[in-house]
Formats: structure tokens, sequence, C-alpha cells
């Protein structure tokens, strides 16, 4: 079986204020020749170093950021199908409690192959996924204040117009 799965969109920032509710909406698109049987899953996640590396490993979900589905046939982990050449959209609900401590939280919304069917013994199964980071800020404010500015600008190469100036 062919895994040629798309997501969109493939990332989310959200700034929220603690005790509010949002809902982001997501395209999953089979690009296979085959109907693929698919699952969600949330993890959470912490960045490693500043050279983009992550881990999944023992990391203690926010117990004050909340996630489900706001599809009224599908609920998170429960197996849908996808046909060929379609796409089905998924709602992400994503709440925060009243007490949200105001730090950043990082997740990945995954899609995952689900196990249908069974394997032979001697064959194993290769689960594919594909995911979608999610980075929640809670903060007291819609739009927190930016304290950047720029100090030196310059342009290198100089370049000279020698066909409009005079």
């Amino acid at each position: 079986h062919m895994f040629n799965l798309s997501v969109s969109p493939p990332q989310l920032e959200v700034i929220l204020k603690p005790g509010t509710t949002i809902t982001q909406a997501y395209r999953v698109t089979n690009n296979s020749d085959q109907t693929i049987f698919l699952h969600t899953s949330i993890k959470p996640w912490i960045p490693t170093d500043t050279t983009g590396s992550l881990t999944y490993q023992d990391i203690i979900p926010n117990p004050h950021i909340h996630f489900s589905l706001s599809n009224t046939d599908l609920r998170l982990g429960q197996t849908f199908r996808i046909p060929p050449r379609s796409h089905r959209q998924l709602v992400l609900k994503i709440k925060t409690d009243s007490n949200t401590p105001l730090h950043d939280s990082y997740h990945t919304f995954f899609i995952s192959q689900a196990d249908v069917g069974v394997a032979a013994y001697n064959k194993p199964i290769n689960q594919a996924q594909i995911g979608t980071h999610i980075l929640i800020s809670p903060s007291q404010k819609e739009a927190p204040s930016t304290n950047a500015h720029i100090s030196n600008f310059f342009v290198e190469p100089k370049i000279k117009d020698s066909f409009f100036s005079r």
C-alpha cells in the first residue's frame, strides 16, 4: 500500500487567552490510488536545541490544554477512511483552562495509518504518519508587545543602476 497523504495547514501558531477555545480546520488529502484508513492523535514535544531538533520522549502533556475533534462523526483516535484522490476535513478544537500557565506549549497533530486487517506474523507492519505542528502561546493580551528593533541595516553588494541613473 502506498501512503501518499498531505495535510494543510502544515503548522499552526496561536495566541490564546486562558479559558478560551478555538477551532482549526485541516484538509487531509489522499493523493494515492487506494482507499486509506487513518486515525488521529496529539503528542506534546519540546525543542531540544537551537537547530530545530525536538523530542517526544517523556514529555508530560500540559493538563490545562485540551484537544478534541469537532467533526460530528469522528473523535480523536477513531479510525476513518479517505477514498482515493479525495480529501477529508478534520476540525481540531483546542480549549485552554482559565488557569493555564502563560508559557508556550508545543504539540503535533498526527494523522497515522490505521492497523486494518491482520498482518502475517513474519511481515512487519510499517506505520506511516504525517504531522502538523501546533504552537500554543497562552497570553493575557491578544497581541503581546514586541520590543524588537533594527539597529543597523545595510545591503551588500552595492548595486549601481547603469540604465536609469543620471
